[in-house]
């Protein structure tokens, strides 16, 4: 019925299936939607176990792109940390480390299979073809996950000798993408 797409990495709240169901019925039940997503940044690991519930509340929300010269790409900017009020804040973006949404998400919506190794570039073209198929973003009024993000010590897949890391036809397929959009609007 649903679909939840997180990173490696990533602890998870008590609950945590109910939380994002609720939301997930919340968002449909206050009109802001009838094709929500709930999509965000997690917080990193080390704020997971020491937060007050006030500061459970103060969720990442993205401020925006920038172009990311050496890939030749567009990517997200860092997120900041936002009181949410209690409430849902609309975002034109999602991030791949946490998505939820209703399962047709993935049947209309389906991952492109000639992407392979895309890192860079990722959020930007996903979130554009969920605005294409009607979906509406949404950050999580509170954090869900939290995500070990620097693993210092820990191997990363392409750091590994035999991956032949190579995202550059992946980019150029995501960046023919976006500009050659040609939406009309509704």
């Amino acid at each position: 019925k649903y679909f939840f797409q997180i990173d490696s990495h990533t602890n998870f709240i008590e609950n945590w299936d109910e939380v994002l169901i609720d939301m997930y019925n919340e968002i449909i039940s206050l009109g802001l939607s009838n094709k929500p997503i709930i999509s965000y940044y997690p917080k990193d690991i080390i704020h997971m176990n020491n937060e007050t519930d006030e500061y459970k509340k103060k969720v990442p929300v993205f401020t925006g792109v920038i172009w990311k010269k050496e890939k030749g790409v567009f990517i997200l900017k860092p997120a900041l940390y936002t009181d949410t009020n209690d409430t849902y804040i609309k975002t034109p973006f999602s991030a791949a480390g946490m998505i939820f949404s209703s399962s047709s998400l993935i049947k209309e919506v389906p991952f492109n299979s000639c992407l392979t190794h895309l890192f860079d570039g990722e959020e930007i073209y996903n979130s554009i073809r969920f605005f294409l198929n009607d979906y509406d973003i949404f950050i999580p009024k509170s954090n869900i996950i939290y995500h070990e993000y620097l693993r210092q010590t820990k191997p990363k897949f392409w750091d590994e000798p035999l991956c032949k890391f190579d995202d550059s036809k992946a980019i150029s397929i995501v960046n023919k993408f976006i500009f050659n959009l040609n939406y009309k609007g509704k």
